[in-house]
């Protein structure tokens, strides 16, 4: 995973209150559709593109990312967090009688 310094494009509008200009958004979008083609040919489906999903790098890297996996991922793990601590109390519990 990378660090993208700059945020989303909608961090970039919102942080400094300015409309982007033509070249920046034709860049943006070039980039983009770079990275769609890559996916579409490995089979994957994006189905969230937007200016939130669309993370920006300080040397002009344009990468798209899927927010909703990290949920799904972050969900997982803090799920299986608190299954693995549920056990470990019950097993050693000193109720537990053997």
């Amino acid at each position: 995973m990378d660090y993208m310094s700059v945020g989303s494009v909608r961090d970039l509008i919102e942080d400094t209150q300015m409309a982007l200009t033509e070249e920046q958004v034709a860049f943006i979008c070039r980039e983009s559709l770079k990275g769609l083609l890559y996916l579409h040919g490995t089979k994957i489906i994006h189905r969230d593109v937007k200016s939130a999903n669309i993370l920006l790098d300080a040397d002009g890297a344009v990468k798209i990312g899927i927010y909703q996996l990290l949920l799904l991922l972050l969900l997982y793990i803090v799920i299986s967090c608190i299954c693995i601590c549920f056990y470990l109390c019950v097993v050693f519990s000193p109720l537990s009688i053997y």
